[in-house]
């Protein structure tokens, strides 16, 4: 993620504006994976993200994201990637890989070894 930037004046990322910017992002996502159905049904692909700080002070995500049936992995990853990059503090590094142990990635994502570091649950949409 940037971690600030002039927009018209100095903005510093902080985690509740981390956390607004993955919202956006998911919404995103959802729209154009299902449209409409996104917002009259509630239809959501599930997700478990989790904000961390790096040694250096650095926010970034790591997510776990339920690809659909209707949608192929390299479009999907396309979707994922341009919707990360529009959003107002989403950077163009970008890393997508498949998910071959979900449990094993999920405990790597909840591991505490900075102090802050969690699930962002208001943005989890769990199966």
């Amino acid at each position: 993620m940037k971690q600030a930037m002039y927009d018209p004046e100095f903005s510093r990322l902080t985690p509740e504006v981390a956390e607004q910017n993955f919202r956006h992002f998911m919404n995103t996502v959802n729209y154009e994976l299902f449209g409409k159905a996104f917002h009259r049904h509630k239809k959501r692909i599930s997700v478990i993200p989790s904000l961390e700080c790096s040694p250096s002070g650095r926010f970034h995500y790591h997510a776990l994201l339920d690809r659909p049936i209707h949608s192929d992995e390299p479009n999907f990853c396309d979707l994922i990637r341009s919707s990360w990059i529009n959003t107002r503090w989403g950077y163009k590094q970008v890393d997508i890989r498949p998910a071959y142990d979900p449990a094993g990635w999920v405990r790597y994502m909840m591991k505490r070894n900075h102090p802050g570091d969690a699930i962002d649950w208001e943005n989890a949409v769990l199966p």
